[in-house]
């Protein structure tokens, strides 16, 4: 995010800037390949670094809270509840208010926002890294998807009686809930 900042803010990393009369003649200077360069490295570190957090922190955050008493999955289900409001409430601002300041005040303020409230999440993150719960993963994710197209590979042809019910194995460990069946996808 910084470095999508300083593409606004730094002279060399951007074009000049360019009027309507310039734009209407058509001698507007475009971007060199050095500039290009430099939008294309922070754009792939932005992916990359939100590819990174968004699929970790809900269960990172779930994590935290112990499901197996009811005070455990009240804090989750407030958890979620919270972090979806959040989440819309952070792109209905991001949808409005920084888009305003970008278009009407400055790009490179409306860039350095979210770039100073990232370094402030994680300076957040970072000082409580000593009172997280962290939880071993088990198995294989891997594994568990190679099952299930071997499976249906398998079964391929195979035709659900409509009387036969549907196969519910028993849980290896009590304390995690189950999902009620359903009719949905026979």
């Amino acid at each position: 995010m910084v470095t999508v900042m300083l593409t606004a803010w730094v002279p060399q990393f951007h074009p000049p800037p360019c009027s309507i009369e310039q734009q209407q003649r058509g001698v507007c200077q475009g971007q060199s390949n050095f500039q290009m360069g430099v939008l294309v490295f922070g754009l792939f570190w932005l992916s990359i670094g939100s590819g990174g957090i968004r699929p970790c922190s809900v269960p990172f955050a779930v994590d935290q809270f112990d499901l197996t008493t009811a005070e455990g999955r009240h804090g989750s289900s407030t958890f979620y509840t919270l972090y979806y409001t959040t989440q819309t409430l952070v792109m209905l601002i991001n949808q409005t208010v920084l888009v305003y300041i970008q278009d009407n005040v400055s790009w490179t303020l409306g860039f350095a926002l979210p770039a100073l409230y990232m370094i402030v999440s994680i300076l957040f993150f970072f000082a409580g890294f000593k009172v997280y719960a962290y939880v071993k993963p088990k198995g294989s994710n891997f594994s568990g998807i190679v099952q299930v197209l071997v499976a249906a590979q398998h079964k391929r042809h195979f035709h659900l009686d409509t009387q036969a019910s549907l196969y519910d194995p028993p849980l290896q460990n009590d304390s995690e809930g189950k999902l009620l069946l359903t009719n949905d996808f026979r």
